[in-house]
């Protein structure tokens, strides 16, 4: 992880970039510049950027409501 804002006060979500050294060479050949992944409370989004400049900005996906997140999060992340 290169930067994060967990450690910061006041947040809506939680971000964090990501070095991509850990994608595997065959399956990316050309490393990305930037890893990017969001958090947030109905939300979850990624930006992957290949140049030092965005293009097309962040994909976000969300859930259909409050029950679906239960319900992904728990199958997701089982505990």
């Amino acid at each position: 992880m290169l930067k994060t804002n967990f450690y910061r006060p006041t947040k809506v979500a939680l971000s964090f970039r990501l070095a991509p050294g850990f994608l595997p060479e065959v399956e990316y050949p050309k490393k990305p510049y930037g890893m990017f992944f969001v958090i947030g409370a109905e939300f979850r989004g990624f930006h992957i950027r290949f140049k030092d400049v965005a293009r097309g900005g962040i994909r976000i996906v969300r859930s259909r409501g409050k029950e679906y997140m239960s319900s992904y999060t728990g199958f997701r992340y089982p505990s």
